[in-house]
């Protein structure tokens, strides 16, 4: 038994290591993923190649400032406020009818 746990201690002795490449390994990967999401998304949005990183951080501000704004004053965006107020008047323009 003896043999065995030596030989346990030996092969985990690098797992601290190893366990850090992983990881990073891993969180890399994620991140170029969101990139590629995010490139994709900017490319169907203002055409191939067609926007710049200001555009990007346009794009990415909500995300930031959204539960600030919402936290502040009680509300939703400003672009999700008005893309439901001009659906809620479509909807009631088409019931009239």
């Amino acid at each position: 038994m003896k043999f065995y746990v030596s030989e346990l201690e030996a092969i985990h002795a690098s797992a601290p290591k190893t366990a850090v490449i992983y990881v990073t390994s891993v969180l890399i990967i994620y991140v170029v993923g969101l990139l590629v999401i995010l490139i994709h998304h900017m490319n169907s949005a203002y055409g191939p190649w067609a926007w710049s990183l200001s555009d990007a951080m346009d794009e990415l501000r909500p995300i930031w400032s959204w539960t600030k704004r919402k936290r502040d004053e009680g509300s939703t965006s400003p672009r999700r406020t008005s893309a439901t107020e001009s659906l809620n008047k479509e909807k009631s323009q088409k019931r009239m009818r």
